[in-house]
């Protein structure tokens, strides 16, 4: 055999080679789309779980075309709202085997990948009017680099959006980007998120109403382990502002939110956390505000069989009241670990944390008023600031002197009253109660449960404040 005759038979057995490993390659990839569709949708299900969702979302793969060297992929995402309304949203993927597809080396990616992939959304009833608004642009664009060990990049790009309709409405977006970084690694399965959104404007009623929101930065991950499952995320909001009729302007400025879950054994623990940096309403400083709250040992299960109802209000209650008792059987705890209003005059602050006990929603057997048969624990910390209310008329002396004046007044009301603690300054109330030793605290004092019942009715007939 020549030479020539034996390089071509040579690159015919190469060739024929790489044909087959990337159909045995595209049929690996076909599976670990599978898995991932599924992991999504077990998200999903979670995040609405957690929020009480009364709708569904659930991505489905509708159609999969498997080619030697790629594949057509059509995917669904359906969407059920609360009042059974649906939506369907279409996308396609030209997905390129591996272990060498041409597609991701052209955008600098060498290493042998499973699968490369390039989806973008399709047009359909519900999204043409994105489409129109991207002016000829793809609006949405997602370019993924899928590993053999199931690792997956997914950069994703938004297109700039301007979007108007006959009623004088406008939303304005411009380029924005994000990436989703997914491993799968000795049991354990992580997907971080980063998403960029440099300015998003809506207009309302040709202006009476715009909302601009500046520098906006989403992150987080979602992680499960061993059947317990985690995740955390952050949003960053440089600046928003709020235009009223051009005559009243809102600025809200270094905005952050962030909450994170975790679901073991059964039990959910959640947590929420706001901070509003700095306040402006018509270029007065209304200072900052800060939230913290959360949850402990809820029954993850009897919270996803919630979600599923369409209607909590028309339950009855036969049904609902044997699913918030098998919640209460591990006792839930409510907290807020800090909820802050500061402005340059001064700072309030509040705490509280609630343990409930398991027969909360049971029969009462007596008259008296027992507070152990509904809470474990109770902890709770006010602190009203003098000075923080008469900042906040600052600019109108007759409108701050009469809200000091009326603040001094209900607060020594309060305090002779026995509920606060006042020094001229600072109003300071603080409960405190343990079931295990059936302990009543009002700031640092024993008190019973029928004296604090007769001083909050004696402030109520009084007209007091607290």
């Amino acid at each position: 055999m020549s030479t020539t005759n034996k390089l071509l038979a040579g690159a015919a057995i190469l060739v024929a080679a790489y044909a087959g490993s990337s159909w045995y390659v595209g049929k690996k990839a076909e599976a670990e789309i599978n898995h991932q569709v599924n992991e999504i949708n077990a998200a999903i299900a979670t995040q609405l779980a957690l929020s009480l969702g009364e709708g569904e979302i659930k991505l489905n793969v509708v159609d999969y075309d498997r080619g030697w060297f790629s594949s057509k992929v059509n995917y669904e995402i359906r969407i059920k709202s609360a009042k059974d309304e649906q939506f369907q949203f279409l996308a396609q993927d030209h997905l390129r085997h591996g272990p060498f597809p041409f597609a991701a080396i052209a955008k600098g990616h060498i290493a042998p990948l499973l699968a490369y992939s390039d989806a973008k959304l399709l047009p359909t009833k519900e999204t043409q009017p994105l489409f129109d608004a991207a002016k000829g642009e793809e609006p949405l664009r997602a370019h993924s680099f899928i590993s053999f060990g199931g690792a997956t990049k997914t950069v994703i790009d938004l297109a700039a959006i301007d979007y108007r309709d006959e009623d004088g409405n406008q939303v304005l977006m411009a380029k924005s980007e994000g990436q989703v970084d997914y491993v799968r690694k000795g049991g354990k399965e992580q997907a971080d998120f980063t998403m960029t959104f440099p300015s998003l404007s809506l207009v309302v009623d040709e202006g009476d109403l715009h909302v601009q929101l500046n520098g906006m930065r989403a992150n987080g991950s979602i992680t499960e382990q061993d059947k317990a499952q985690a995740s955390e995320g952050e949003l960053h909001i440089d600046q928003l502002g709020i235009n009223v009729e051009n005559s009243t302007q809102i600025f809200i400025e270094n905005i952050k939110t962030a909450s994170s879950y975790e679901v073991k054994d059964g039990l959910l623990d959640s947590t929420l956390t706001y901070d509003f940096g700095k306040i402006l309403a018509d270029k007065q400083d209304l200072g900052q505000m800060q939230l913290d709250v959360g949850v402990k040992r809820l029954d993850y299960v009897m919270l996803n069989q919630l979600s599923q109802v369409d209607d909590l209000d028309s339950m009855d209650e036969d049904e609902l009241l044997p699913m918030i008792k098998q919640i209460l059987v591990n006792k839930p705890e409510v907290y807020i670990n800090n909820f802050m209003l500061s402005n340059p005059a001064g700072s309030s602050t509040l705490t509280s944390d609630v343990r409930f006990a398991t027969t909360a929603l049971d029969p009462v057997e007596n008259e008296e008023l027992d507070l152990g048969h509904y809470v474990e624990s109770l902890n709770a910390d006010i602190r009203l600031s003098r000075q923080m209310i008469k900042g906040y008329f600052s600019g109108e002396n007759m409108i701050s002197s009469m809200a000091d004046m009326f603040f001094n007044s209900a607060a020594e009301e309060a305090q002779e009253a026995g509920l606060v603690e006042y020094d001229g300054n600072e109003a300071k109330l603080a409960l405190s109660f343990d079931a295990a030793t059936n302990k009543l605290l009002l700031n640092n004092k024993p008190i019973s449960v029928e004296e604090l019942v007769q001083i909050l009715f004696s402030m109520q007939m009084g007209g007091g404040l607290f």
